[in-house]
């Protein structure tokens, strides 16, 4: 398969961008490792800086379009659709907001993804002897990493535990039923990327007060809430979100007071990752982890 690209809006409308016959990529500029920049402070009465990490800015991304059509009526119309697909003033279907879209890079080794919002159709040169246009579009990308459209996902399924029975004897024989206070175990997952990754993790009911642990980087998500079954909690660690879904009720809801003062959102950082999992009066369910490995580069 060519190189092919593609541009999802917010709508979630795909439009193919280049498609080997009237619209024919003639070079792009911005899909390799985005310069970083070191984030440092310096003390006025010492020589030198203080070195804190890295940091990434945004991502700009040019592809240059050769567009060639048998009349100008239809080179005029073909610009004018594009122009449309690719606004940047297109709004989500469900929430009528501006927000970004996406840029897709399809190659027959793998796809990658970055989103991104088009602030610029820009004509570089008409010759209108030939009906053929040059072409540039730009996106500008607020996450400068590029990612893999296929999400990860990792499972662990919770415990059926029927407890222990104890009969008594005085006054009455009364079977007392204990059930199991707490079930823990881990998962690995393997981050695959070049660099960090947010995961979402959802937490299916039955059970209680999960504490989900990144024990490979010593950060914990530890969360106050009791769950029946088919209730379920999800976890968004990039968006900073928790949420619990109520299903006898039907309604979701944000339970970030539940989260403990110790907790954090946490990525999954490059390679291999412990995750464990403890929870209260298991009774099933299950954990599944959630990522998408991520790119310097497409």
């Amino acid at each position: 398969m060519a190189e092919l690209f593609s541009y999802i809006d917010p709508r979630g409308v795909e439009t193919l961008l280049t498609d080997g016959t009237y619209r024919l990529m003639l070079g792009h500029v911005g899909l390799g490792m985005q310069q970083a920049v070191p984030v440092s402070e310096r003390s006025p009465t010492i020589d030198g800086v203080n070195y804190y990490g890295i940091y990434t800015p945004a991502r700009e991304v040019s592809l240059a379009l050769g567009m060639k059509y048998d009349t100008m009526d239809d080179l005029t119309a073909a610009e004018r659709t594009l122009r449309s697909l690719v606004s940047p003033y297109i709004t989500s279907a469900t929430t009528y907001v501006q927000t970004y879209g996406t840029l897709k890079v399809m190659r027959a080794s793998a796809s990658r993804q970055i989103d991104a919002l088009c602030v610029a159709y820009e004509e570089v040169s008409t010759d209108r002897e030939v009906f053929y246009a040059k072409r540039v579009l730009k996106f500008w990308c607020p996450d400068p990493m590029w990612y893999d459209p296929t999400a990860e996902t990792e499972s662990f399924a919770l415990p059926v535990s029927s407890g222990l029975s104890i009969p008594l004897s005085i006054p009455l024989s009364i079977p007392v039923s204990l059930a199991a206070a707490a079930a823990a175990g881990s998962i690995y997952v393997t981050n695959a990327g070049d660099v960090d990754t947010w995961p979402t993790i959802v937490i299916d009911g039955p059970s209680d007060n999960p504490v989900i642990t990144n024990v490979t980087t010593n950060k914990v998500m530890d969360i106050t809430q009791a769950m029946d079954a088919n209730d379920y909690i999800t976890i968004d660690m990039e968006g900073a979100a928790i949420t619990f879904w109520d299903n006898s009720g039907g309604t979701s809801t944000s339970i970030l007071s539940g989260m403990s003062a110790t907790s954090e959102f946490w990525p999954l950082v490059k390679g291999e990752n412990e995750i464990s999992i403890l929870v209260d009066n298991p009774a099933g369910g299950s954990i599944d982890v959630s990522w998408h490995n991520r790119y310097l580069g497409a």
